[in-house]
């Protein structure tokens, strides 16, 4: 059947029966519509509707007052869809065809961006993400609500399970007290100034969700794999990261590391230290979500991930952060993102305690997280309170969208890379 007579059949179904049009509105938009006329036809209508005001003289009118289309074309094409006569019921096969039309043309502009990037030598991996990005969003966009219903029903299955299998905690009894948790969708900003230890508390909390048995990914941009398994292995078998580096461990230590590692062997922990680009990050994280059902992602850390070079560094840490954000919500995982503070910090007179202000780089990254957490050491900036093995460790969460904001408490041991409850130290 020809797509411009169906294109105007469904729009005279609308002029002549308004009521319907909530029905399938879930399907229709105007890029349903091949024919740019019928396009901006399709907007009047839908406009008369909403105000509860339409037929086709009203129709009419509001095309001749906004000047969308010729008054030649108004009389010609509005009055020959006023004058078909569609039966109602053939709507809906009428809207699937209009779906059919619209998926291919989608298609056909992948194509031919596909294409486009191949001619210009683009890497594969930013070509697959391109595929996968289309195909994560091609089957939500006739979804034009959140669904009220299901959300409703989400909120309050949540506050009717004492122990929800939705969050994620990091094992440190006064920082989950504050966070309450961190949520799935959730963008979380962990930051400190160089040597604060913010590689350790975000490897102990990654090892504490493993062993509850959640599935964490990590990007590991500084260190290889096995680094940062030495230093995860280290801090649970309370081994010295020395004393593995120079392999002087005694026979005893050497069992509580093979413990570990047989443990983190065992866990659903998966690592990545190869990913630099934006694109590498989202198609890495792609796959573990749909092959390794990964919940939670680890990046170490943000400012080392390599977005757009259209502008400035600020813009470009900005658009990695946004993406960051938007991933999260498309994947319905959490991820936790290390970063680095502005040197200003260091040399600011008196009170030294991080501020958002302080994030490196980008205002951007305070607005698109939902979580902003600070380590603080005060010892840090006190040489003369220095301890060589202990160190007090303020947790503050300076934002937190679902939380609020907080302070917690946790213990640091550098040579053990090793962050614990106080309790914990006896």
């Amino acid at each position: 059947m020809d797509s411009n007579y169906i294109e105007q059949a469904v729009l005279a179904t609308l002029i002549q029966n308004p009521e319907c049009y909530h029905e399938h509105s879930n399907k229709l938009c105007k890029q349903a519509f091949y024919n740019a006329s019928h396009q901006l036809i399709f907007e009047a209508i839908v406009d008369r509707i909403l105000e509860d005001d339409c037929d086709l003289v009203t129709v009419t009118q509001y095309l001749r007052n906004k000047n969308y289309i010729p008054s030649r074309m108004e009389t010609s094409m509005v009055a020959q869809i006023g004058s078909m006569t569609i039966g109602y019921n053939n709507l809906g096969n009428y809207i699937e065809h209009l779906d059919r039309q619209t998926s291919r043309s989608k298609l056909c502009d992948l194509h031919s961006k596909i294409s486009d990037m191949l001619s210009q030598d683009s890497e594969p991996s930013d070509i697959i993400n391109e595929i996968e990005s289309f195909s994560e969003t091609y089957y939500k966009e006739s979804d034009v609500s959140d669904g009220v219903a299901a959300a409703t029903e989400s909120f309050l299955n949540e506050i009717q399970t004492k122990d929800s299998k939705e969050k994620f905690f990091t094992g440190f009894a006064e920082v989950d007290r504050v966070l309450g948790g961190i949520d799935r969708s959730d963008l979380v900003i962990v930051a400190g100034v160089t040597s604060m230890g913010k590689t350790s508390f975000v490897l102990n909390a990654a090892h504490n969700m493993i062993l509850s048995g959640k599935a964490v990914g990590i990007f590991s941009l500084e260190m290889t794999s096995p680094q940062l398994i030495s230093r995860m292995c280290a801090s649970d078998a309370k081994v010295e990261l020395n004393k593995i580096r120079y392999k002087d461990f005694s026979e005893r230590e050497l069992g509580r590391l093979k413990e570990s590692a047989k443990k983190i062997t065992d866990s659903k922990l998966y690592i990545d230290s190869k990913a630099s680009s934006l694109s590498q990050v989202a198609a890495k994280i792609n796959k573990w979500v749909k092959v390794n059902k990964v919940e939670i992602v680890v990046i170490d850390y943000l400012q080392l991930v390599r977005g757009s070079k259209s502008g400035s560094r600020e813009q470009e840490v900005a658009s990695v952060v946004r993406h960051l954000k938007n991933i999260a919500k498309q994947h319905n995982i959490a991820i936790v993102a290390l970063s680095q503070l502005s040197r200003k910090v260091d040399a600011r007179e008196g009170n030294k305690t991080p501020q958002l202000g302080d994030l490196r780089e980008s205002g951007e990254i305070e607005q698109a997280a939902d979580t902003v957490i600070f380590l603080y050491r005060p010892d840090y900036y006190d040489i003369d309170k220095a301890t060589e093995y202990i160190h007090e460790t303020q947790v503050i969460v300076a934002k937190g969208r679902n939380s609020g904001t907080g302070k917690g408490n946790v213990m640091f041991i550098p040579k053990l890379t090793k962050f614990c409850d106080e309790i914990a130290l006896s």
